[in-house]
């Protein structure tokens, strides 16, 4: 693109020395500010409501915010929804605290491929974003994979405009601890707590773009789809990757500490523990082809047909075989049970003997 292109072409034969002479004279008048098309001023924005209260005994205290970010790049955004609750009891010998907090987040990105920052930063502003008419400017892209016979219009603006990485999340954080005093020197505590988290990424390239058409093929000599070299038959590219990580964990314990003489010189502590926890991941990815948002988020069937006893499209059928279209699972469960004992006599406060003892069991013990 560029001089470069234009001196390749009369070199080549293609143009001769008059259209090389108005190519070059157009791209001297041209100043396109790339960095002021695909890049902005950076504003963000957040806000918060809290309300809190309680009396001697309960306390409680609740929040929500919301806040907005918008990077340098046009067109993105992030956007952040949260909650919080806490609620704490103390009454006689009782104690209680509550707490429960979740996110959601919400991400619109151009795919990293696409690199609008990089384009920004390296392309000459002697390369037009538009035609006279105010049309999208295209030129012919080929990279190292890729034959000068394939039709490969780009343009930075249609790349943005068609293709997007939507990142959602959202998690959610329970924790209760409650604590009652049997006596003044034993107490009885138990603390659970459970989290939930979830994330959605899809990245999509729609069928004009020219990521599709690097996979389409269509060769202007024969004004075809390349039949056995195409990789993407229709519409466009959506890759999707899904995570959920679930866990929770329950802990009891039962501590005794007291002075076993009227003088307060010899200290007996003990304590007994039983936890147990468990941890969830499952993942999944998966790339489709063929992908019609427009047409009802259809995904386009491509037969494959035998010509001459043939596959049609040997290339895409082979890509049809590969993990990535057929999608991968991935499902990994933890679970831990342990007993905790400990014990410890202090005499005067200078000399201690202790003496503890665990006890694990665990699903994963078996493996190799």
């Amino acid at each position: 693109v560029g001089y470069e292109a234009a001196a390749s072409d009369l070199y080549n034969g293609v143009i001769d020395h008059g259209e090389f002479n108005r190519r070059v004279a157009e791209m001297e008048t041209n100043n396109t500010d790339w960095f002021g098309i695909l890049l902005r001023n950076s504003f963000s924005h957040n806000h918060s409501l809290s309300i809190s209260g309680g009396s001697e005994t309960v306390r409680y205290y609740a929040s929500m915010g919301y806040s907005d970010e918008n990077g340098n790049i046009r067109k993105e955004s992030n956007k952040r929804y949260t909650g919080m609750a806490k609620l704490n009891v103390n009454y006689k010998n009782f104690s209680m605290s509550f707490s429960l907090n979740g996110n959601l987040q919400k991400k619109n990105y151009t795919p990293s491929e696409v690199n609008l920052m990089n384009y920004a930063y390296n392309t000459s502003r002697t390369i037009k974003a538009y035609t006279d008419e105010g049309d999208l400017w295209y030129y012919q892209r080929h990279d190292g994979n890729s034959s000068a016979i394939y039709d490969e219009p780009f343009s930075i603006l249609n790349e943005r405009d068609n293709t997007y990485n939507k990142i959602n999340t959202d998690q959610v954080n329970l924790t209760l601890f409650m604590e009652y005093k049997l006596r003044p020197w034993l107490r009885a505590s138990t603390q659970f707590s459970y989290n939930v988290s979830h994330s959605e990424n899809d990245t999509y390239y729609g069928e004009n773009t020219w990521y599709a058409a690097s996979l389409r093929k269509f060769s202007t000599i024969t004004n075809a789809i390349d039949a056995n070299k195409t990789l993407l038959v229709t519409g466009g590219e959506l890759r999707q990757n899904s995570t959920k990580n679930e866990s929770y964990s329950l802990r009891g314990q039962l501590t005794f500490n007291r002075y076993v003489d009227r003088d307060n010189e010899h200290q007996v502590t003990a304590s007994v523990i039983g936890e147990v926890n468990s941890s969830t991941y499952t993942g999944s990815k998966i790339v489709h082809r063929g992908y019609l948002p427009d047409r009802g988020l259809l995904f386009d069937k491509v037969p494959i047909d035998l010509v001459n006893n043939k596959l049609h499209y040997p290339a895409y059928y082979v890509w049809l075989q590969s993990d990535d279209a057929r999608g991968t699972l991935e499902n990994n469960l933890t679970r831990k049970v342990g007993l905790i004992a400990s014990a410890s006599y202090s005499y005067r406060n200078s000399y201690i003997l202790n003496a503890n003892m665990r006890i694990d069991a665990s699903n994963k013990f078996g493996d190799a």
